[in-house]
Formats: C-alpha cells, sequence, structure tokens
C-alpha cells in the first residue's frame, strides 16, 4: 500500500506546508469477503491535523483516501488564504468561464458563533481529473445533503426501496447476520428540478451491544446512488466493527459529534422515526428549492496542483447550507428544537 500511496504523492504533490502522510491499513475479515480499511493522516507546519479514510471490498481503497485528503487539504489551504489577507475568488461555469469575483467569505461564511454552531467548509468539494468533472461531483454532493436535510426537518418521506436492490453486495448475507439494513430514497416534490438520485443505508443492529450504521450517496441514477451509499455505510461498518457506545458523546458543534449521538439505540430510534414520517411538516420549508438555478463554481485547486487535477466548490443559493451544531435555530426559527442535531455528516 505504501508503494502506491507514494505513487499518488509523486504525481500529485501536496503543498510544501503538509507532511508526508502516515498511513492506517486494516483488513476485516468478519463479513465474508475481506473489507479494506485505510485511513490517511497529514500535518500542517502550523500543527493543524487532516485525516481522511475510505473503506472497500477486496482492495485497498487508497485512491480514495488519498483524493478526499487532497479535497480537505485544499478547503485549508483557501481557508489559510482568507485568514491571511483579504482573499478573493474567482466563480466560474462548469466549463471554466468566470463570471465575476467575490470575497471568499461569501463562499466560505464564517462562523460567527464557534461554540454553538459552525459551517461545513468542505460541502459541495469534489476532485477530479479535470474542472468539469469535479464541478459534476461538488454539485451532487450539494444535492445530497440539501434532500437529506430537507426530509430531515419535515420534508418528503423517504421511500423503502427493495432489498433485492442489494443483490450483488458481496458482504450483503454476512452483513444480515447482525444487521437488518433497510435502503431508502430520498425524493424532492415532483417540481423537483434535479435529476440526481439520492439514497440512505440504515443498518440496525440485531444485537443491542452493537452500533447504529448508515450510509448515503448521490448519483446521476439510481445504481451509481446505491454503490455511493455503500461505500459510505460499508466504511463505518469497518471502522466501527467491534466498537461500542458506554456513553453519550458531549455536545460538539462538529461532523464527528453529529455521527457520533446516533450511533447507540436512541440515535437508531430518532433515525426510525424519520424513516416512517413522525418529521412530515415539522418546520414550514419548501420541499425542494425554488429554483431550477446553475450550479456556480470555484476553483480551489492548490497551485501545485494545477493541471493535475481539479478541486471544486459548489455554490447554489437555494440549497441548505449543511451546519453542524444548533446553526439552523437561526436560518429556520420555527424549527422545532429535536431536529437542529441531524445526522448528515
Amino acid at each position: 500500500m505504501k508503494i502506491l500511496l507514494n505513487e499518488y504523492l509523486n504525481n500529485y504533490p501536496l503543498p510544501p506546508e503538509w507532511s508526508v502522510p502516515e498511513s492506517f491499513h486494516e483488513v476485516l475479515s468478519e463479513l465474508g469477503s475481506p473489507v479494506h480499511l485505510v485511513g490517511l493522516s497529514i500535518r500542517h507546519q502550523d500543527g493543524r491535523i487532516v485525516t481522511a479514510s475510505a473503506a472497500q471490498i477486496n482492495t485497498p481503497p487508497v485512491d480514495r483516501a488519498f483524493f478526499e485528503l487532497v479535497e480537505r487539504v485544499s478547503v485549508l489551504e483557501i481557508l489559510t488564504k482568507m485568514k491571511r489577507d483579504k482573499h478573493r475568488l474567482h466563480i466560474r461555469t462548469a466549463a471554466g468561464a468566470m463570471l465575476r469575483e467575490v470575497i471568499a467569505e461569501s463562499v466560505f461564511p464564517e462562523d460567527t458563533t464557534p461554540e454553538k454552531s459552525r459551517y461545513s467548509k468542505s460541502n459541495g468539494v469534489a476532485t477530479f481529473s479535470d474542472f468539469s468533472g469535479a464541478c459534476d461531483r461538488a454539485s451532487l454532493e450539494l444535492i445530497e445533503r440539501d434532500r437529506l436535510l430537507r426530509s430531515w426537518f419535515g420534508g418528503p418521506i423517504p421511500q423503502r426501496l427493495p432489498d433485492s436492490i442489494h443483490a450483488g453486495w458481496e458482504i450483503r448475507d454476512h452483513l444480515t447476520q447482525h444487521y437488518s439494513p433497510e435502503t431508502y430514497l430520498f425524493e424532492d416534490s415532483r417540481s423537483s428540478p434535479d435529476s440526481a438520485q439520492v439514497v440512505g443505508i440504515f443498518c440496525f443492529p440485531k444485537n443491542k451491544d452493537r452500533l447504529f450504521v448508515f450510509g448515503f450517496g448521490s448519483g446521476s441514477n439510481l445504481a451509481d446512488a446505491v454503490s455511493h451509499a455503500q461505500n459510505e455505510c460499508l466504511q463505518r461498518l469497518g471502522f466501527l466493527w467491534d466498537q461500542q457506545m458506554t456513553e453519550a458523546p458531549p455536545f460538539s458543534p462538529t461532523p464527528n459529534y453529529h455521527q457520533e449521538v446516533f450511533l447507540g439505540q436512541e440515535g437508531a430510534a430518532k433515525v426510525r422515526c424519520w424513516l416512517d414520517g413522525a418529521h412530515r411538516g415539522k418546520a414550514p420549508l419548501e420541499t425542494a428549492p425554488k429554483h431550477k438555478e446553475e450550479f456556480l463554481f470555484v476553483d480551489i485547486t492548490p497551485e501545485n496542483l494545477v493541471g493535475k487535477l481539479a478541486v471544486a466548490k459548489a455554490i447554489a443559493p437555494d440549497r441548505l447550507p449543511l451546519i453542524f451544531g444548533h446553526g439552523y435555530q437561526e436560518l429556520i426559527p420555527q424549527l422545532s428544537p429535536e431536529l437542529f442535531i441531524h445526522p448528515i455528516a
């Protein structure tokens, strides 16, 4: 694995302020097929640490973990420039045409009360070999998070998909020995401008000692959305396989908290209520974005990677931002307090 990682580092060198990544590789054999778990960790010279991980059946997913690391480093590089100077960003079309300049804070909102709530800085950020492809992936992520949040806040009820949709998933038979997996499609209203598909896989434990695990995915078609949801679910299954929840995590406006608070039985019960439609009508939100807006983008590719790959940040004002903590209290004043903490991270 280290040889493959070195190849990626040679082909896609990270900014010089960052250390050589430390790597982790483990194989989980309890699910019938070998599940390879890969983790990467990198340190900035100012002490900040960035991590990335991925899981895959049969082979180590070094590529997915590495490019996730690239995305996160790219975001931090832009945030560093924002603090250092009045950094401005170029708004572009997916074809790369520049439309206008904006201040960076309009793309990466500042956290005014970070102890209470924080914006996700990486929502709608994606990497690909070219800018257009990165834009497509970034748009899908914005659509996915927006659709999930609207459903959680009282929008369309998720629609259960048949179990046969996982007929080709290598771990399915072994997974069902420990979990009851359920798969749901998250749709907009009929007036939705999106053709994207958004799917969630929820693995409810058969044994109370196991953690509740789930994963989301999106794609231009249902098969791709299911595949991406399987990947995310597999990653959480792998890294949480032998873990137990001894106590509820302390509040923190972070993605880790939003994941950890749903791992136990109480969290699983809250998600069950959501899937069964108990959230419907909780907040007076539009069930879909009002306009069929054209997604716009910012190229946040680090200078030393320009021409080697592209990192894009998607922008769409009508999409709900991804916020951790209690930030939606101000954005949606009518929102029920029990819905402030969502399972999307």
